[in-house]
């Protein structure tokens, strides 16, 4: 019987391939949501702008989501969206929605997050298709 598996992990796919040098997603998602939270704190302590503590926040988001799948990307999309709203936009994490902007920011953190994952997955993609070149280069010389 023939194995109809699809080989190449699609973005609805959680799970990460076997020998994918990524770290595990939640480990990711904790240590970016920290990493945010103490972003938030250091924004308040230097009376810096909401709009900079954003930026920062989207940043800190678009590192993390370079060692995450692309659906874990969007989980970090909507933390990232949380910790935004609840300690840059409104204070001690009381989340309110703010209409188009909110919206906007949203949708940048997905996009942001889903670019830098499939950059990434494709960068893992093209290393293993030349390693497995090499290997099969090497076996014929």
């Amino acid at each position: 019987m023939a194995d109809i598996s699809n080989s190449r992990i699609g973005w609805s796919e959680l799970r990460r391939e076997a020998g994918d040098p990524r770290p595990p997603g939640p480990l990711v998602v904790g240590i970016a949501f920290v990493a945010q939270l103490g972003w938030a704190v250091a924004a308040a302590t230097w009376a810096m702008s909401p709009l900079s503590t954003a930026i920062g926040t989207v940043v800190i988001a678009a590192v993390a989501a370079w060692w995450l799948t692309v659906p874990a990307s969007a989980l970090m999309a909507v933390v990232s969206f949380l910790a935004v709203d609840g300690f840059a936009q409104n204070q001690l994490g009381q989340l309110g929605w703010d209409g188009n902007h909110d919206a906007v920011l949203l949708l940048a953190l997905l996009t942001v997050g889903a670019i830098s994952a499939s950059i990434h997955a494709e960068m893992i993609d093209e290393s293993r298709r030349r390693s497995d070149a090499a290997r099969g280069a090497s076996r014929h010389a």
